[in-house]
């Protein structure tokens, strides 16, 4: 077991390490290969500097990933915004993101990392050991996926992307001149959009355990916060959330 959760870290049996970030405490790796396209770790320096925007989540980030896979995307590969990111709790502490811009990497860092700290409390995607008691054959419609799935998949994908809203609010206030603005609005404007519709849904539907309640309460007080300041943030630039 790991101090943080259900599951020991992630041991791979052939790794191949690029480079090391958070202060030397995560690695990004190849795995299971011994030819990899070279990584610059430029995209992923300035990442770490928006992510070191929300101290609390930077300074944990070590506990939950250990490991970042870099991974192509040949899907647009024109645009430098287009980005995925995976994990699975089976790879506690491993990571898979594409690394086309610092400021989706960024994001893809927390929101993976939040993906770990929900396995950690034993919320997997299509079933919970804990916190979440709704059956995995109950289903709604989830904003990011467009189509059904259960609560625990539905809150999975809420409480990532709210850690990503919360971190485009970091961004956006302290790299304001950046020539990338216009798109990091509507991105963030995006993202809200999904999230007011899938915390809605979560509020309305989910159920917990006695432990749980708390959390979740207390999560959607945070993320109704954080859903106002991207409101308030995109006003100032002239967009309606």
């Amino acid at each position: 077991m790991s101090n943080n959760g259900i599951k020991s870290f992630f041991n791979p049996a052939e790794i191949n390490v690029l480079f090391k970030c958070f202060e030397g405490k995560v690695s990004v790796a190849y795995f299971n290969s011994l030819t990899c396209p070279a990584v610059s770790p430029e995209v992923f320096e300035k990442a770490e500097k928006y992510v070191q925007l929300w101290p609390a989540v930077y300074n944990s980030f070590h506990h939950y990933v250990r490991y970042i896979s870099p991974f192509e995307c040949e899907l647009y590969p024109d645009n430098r915004f287009l980005s995925s990111s995976g994990c699975f709790m089976e790879e506690f502490g491993l990571i898979h993101c594409t690394y086309r811009h610092a400021f989706c990497l960024a994001e893809a860092m927390v929101h993976e990392m939040a993906h770990m700290k929900l396995f950690s409390m034993g919320i997997n995607y299509e079933q919970a050991t804990a916190v979440i008691t709704n059956s995995a054959n109950e289903k709604y419609y989830s904003p990011i996926k467009e189509c059904e799935r259960p609560m625990t998949a539905l809150f999975h994908a809420v409480y990532s992307f709210i850690h990503i809203l919360y971190l485009n609010n970091r961004i956006i206030k302290n790299d304001s001149g950046n020539e990338d603005m216009p798109m990091f609005i509507l991105m963030a404007k995006d993202t809200l959009g999904k999230m007011k519709e899938g915390c809605e849904l979560v509020t309305k539907n989910i159920k917990t355990d006695q432990q749980g309640k708390l959390f979740v309460t207390d999560f959607l007080s945070w993320a109704v916060t954080t859903m106002s300041e991207t409101e308030q943030i995109l006003n100032r630039y002239g967009t309606k959330g």
